[in-house]
C-alpha cells in the first residue's frame, strides 16, 4: 500500500510539474490550445461580411458560417485558458482553420455575386433612362399632352430611387426601383397607342406606333 501511495504521489507531481511547466511557457514546448491570430482572422472576415452585405447577398451561406461561428466562439472561450504539447491534435485548431477557408470562399463568392448585381443593375437603370428620354422626346414631337403629369413624375422618382440604390451598393433593390419605372413607362406607351386613333395624320401615327414598339 505504501508503496502505491508513493508511486501515485510521484505521478502528481510528476503531472504537476509538466502542467507548471506549460504555464510558465518554459523549454517544455507547450502551446497554447486557442491560436489567436486565427480567431482574429476569423473575425476580420466576420466583418468584411458584414459590410458586403451577404446576408442579403448569399443568406444561407452567411447564415451556416455565422452559426459555426457563434458554436466556435463558445468553444474558444472555454478552452483559452488551456495548454497542449504541440505533438496533441488540436480539434478547435482544426476547427477554426476549416471555418477561415470558408469565410474567406464566402468572401471571394459574395464580391463576385455582388459585381454581377451591379452591372445587370446598371444595365437595366441605363435603359428605362434612355427609355423615359425617348419617350418624353416623342411626346414632344407630336405635341401630346396624354402622358399623366403624375406618371411622370412616379417614373422619375423610381429611376432616382434605382440611382442611390445603386451608388449605395444595394444592386438587388436597385433593380427592383428600375422594374417600377419601366412599368410605368411601358403604361404610359401603351396608353399612348390607344389614343392615337384620335389623330388625323396617319404618317404621324404610324411613325408614333413605331416609336412606341422602340420603347
Amino acid at each position: 500500500m505504501t508503496v502505491m501511495r508513493r508511486a501515485l504521489h510521484n505521478v502528481g507531481r510528476h503531472a504537476l510539474g509538466i502542467v507548471l511547466l506549460c504555464v510558465v511557457g518554459s523549454a517544455s514546448g507547450c502551446v497554447e490550445t486557442v491560436p489567436d491570430e486565427l480567431v482574429d482572422a476569423i473575425e476580420a472576415i466576420d466583418r468584411d461580411l458584414v459590410s458586403l452585405r451577404a446576408g442579403d447577398v448569399s443568406p444561407d451561406d452567411y447564415s451556416h458560417f455565422v452559426q459555426h461561428w457563434i458554436n466556435l466562439k463558445a468553444r474558444v472561450q472555454s478552452e483559452e485558458n488551456l495548454v497542449r504539447w504541440p505533438w496533441e491534435e488540436n480539434g478547435l485548431e482544426r476547427d477554426l482553420e476549416t471555418l477561415h477557408e470558408e469565410g474567406t470562399q464566402l468572401v471571394a463568392s459574395v464580391k463576385e455575386r455582388q459585381n454581377t448585381q451591379r452591372l445587370s443593375a446598371e444595365a437595366k437603370l441605363s435603359r428605362i433612362e434612355q427609355r423615359l428620354r425617348f419617350l418624353t422626346a416623342s411626346v414632344g414631337t407630336i405635341g401630346s399632352r396624354l402622358v399623366s403629369g403624375e406618371q411622370h413624375l412616379e417614373t422619375e422618382f423610381w429611376i432616382k430611387q434605382a440611382r442611390t440604390l445603386l451608388e449605395d451598393g444595394q444592386y438587388e433593390r436597385s433593380i427592383q426601383a428600375s422594374d417600377r419605372a419601366s412599368k410605368i413607362v411601358l403604361a404610359q406607351a401603351m396608353t399612348l397607342n390607344n389614343e392615337l386613333g384620335r389623330y388625323a395624320d396617319e404618317e404621324l401615327i404610324t411613325a408614333w406606333k413605331d416609336a412606341v414598339r422602340r420603347t
